[in-house]
């Protein structure tokens, strides 16, 4: 498993919240997170260094200290923007009401053979 921390400066949008996403060693992107009927996360060509992993465990903490956590399918995109898809309206408004200061993502390799034998 590895973990990537994001640190946020975010903006509510008109059904959306944008802003930078930065790491460690400066580099910072785009964010977008919106509604959407398929739960995941598009990270940039930037990342193509953990193509084998295919979920993350992403952890929000907002500005109250406390913490939202949900699982998500985990992809690498083709452009250069961090995009959260969260098919949870409930998730999304708490979201927005108490914008996250940072985003955290355990990455792992789903185990497919296990969900064949279910």
């Amino acid at each position: 498993m590895r973990e990537i921390r994001f640190t946020l400066q975010l903006n509510l949008g008109e059904s959306y919240i944008h802003g930078t996403a930065g790491i460690a060693d400066g580099v910072s992107y785009s964010i977008n997170i919106q509604q959407a009927n398929d739960q995941s996360i598009i990270l940039p060509r930037d990342f193509s260094n953990i193509k084998e992993f295919n979920q993350a465990a992403i952890s929000f903490t907002r500005h109250a200290g406390d913490t939202i956590a949900l699982i998500s399918r985990l992809e690498i995109g083709q452009g250069d923007i961090i995009q959260v898809y969260i098919n949870d309206d409930d998730v999304l408004l708490a979201l927005a009401k108490d914008l996250p200061i940072d985003m955290s993502l355990q990455l792992k390799q789903e185990d497919k053979t296990n969900d064949a034998a279910a």
